[in-house]
């Protein structure tokens, strides 16, 4: 069975906010379950994607004095491309490597 979160119960788990998840689900970063057009409608997200979402709100929090939302969905496409790195400026520099 899987475990699925409202976006604000999501929010509360990975220290969101309901804008940046709305933000970020709307620009492609993240996807919903059931991806349902208009207002008034309940999203359901994959628990499986907390983790996901904790990352890059942490990212958010530290591009803040200088990038905000664009920034970190420039970072998402970046990481969508498996370029692995980005120099964030500051002496920040995120790596990763993707795991199957």
């Amino acid at each position: 069975m899987t475990v699925t979160y409202t976006s604000m119960e999501a929010c509360e788990e990975a220290g969101c906010t309901y804008r940046q998840l709305d933000y970020w689900i709307r620009n492609d970063v993240f996807a919903d379950l059931e991806s349902t057009p208009g207002t008034g409608h309940y999203r359901k997200i994959p628990g499986t994607m907390i983790p996901s979402i904790r990352a890059v709100t942490s990212v958010a929090a530290a591009l803040h004095d200088g990038g905000g939302l664009a920034s970190t969905h420039t970072l998402a496409q970046v990481a969508a491309a498996g370029k692995g790195r980005l120099d964030l400026g500051h002496g920040v520099t995120l790596k990763w490597r993707r795991t199957k």
